[in-house]
């Protein structure tokens, strides 16, 4: 990668911050901010939740894959993609050039907080134990969230202390110019 970030794709489990945190950066940078999850809805026309049960979660990945496929060729944008978008086989490793990627780390407890207090429970953790479901996912995932180039823990932080460290770790290291 060279040293120009163009844009910057945010991975984590879920409740790690990604869909707040990313438009909070992307204000920082004077950027764009775009959660997959939105562009997805927008497109189909169903909720996630129901794009899980209607087609399965093998249909709602290849959709994820086809947005996060054009996403990526935009410059001056924060990404925020599901949760499982990462795990693919070798997805971090194959970004485009000018492309950062920070794996938003947080603790399995404090995820599991942060995703049920809504009161809508996620796709994946509609299972008859979620917490034991959640820590086997987290298990699963955190290699591939590993492979990101940086790394926040977001546990016990404010979006906005996250979106301190992003940028501290963007700026110094990394010439910002999405227009070149």
């Amino acid at each position: 990668m060279t040293a120009e970030v163009r844009r910057v794709v945010l991975v984590g489990f879920m409740g790690c911050g990604k869909t707040t945190v990313a438009p909070l950066v992307a204000g920082a940078l004077g950027w764009s901010s775009i959660d997959f999850d939105e562009v997805i809805v927008d497109r189909t026309g169903k909720s996630i939740a129901d794009l899980f049960e209607e087609y399965g979660e093998a249909r709602f990945r290849e959709i994820e894959a086809e947005v996060g496929s054009e996403l990526l060729a935009r410059d001056g944008v924060v990404l925020a993609p599901g949760g499982g978008w990462a795990v693919h086989a070798g997805r971090l490793e194959a970004l485009p050039t000018g492309t950062a990627s920070v794996w938003l780390r947080v603790a399995v407890d404090e995820a599991i907080r942060r995703v049920t207090s809504s009161g809508r429970l996620r796709p994946l953790l509609k299972t008859e134990s979620p917490a034991e479901t959640a820590r086997a996912l987290l298990a699963e995932r955190e290699p591939h969230y590993a492979r990101a180039q940086h790394e926040v823990d977001t546990t016990g932080l404010s979006p906005e202390d996250v979106t301190r460290r992003i940028v501290a770790i963007l700026r110094p290291t990394h010439d910002l110019n999405p227009d070149s």
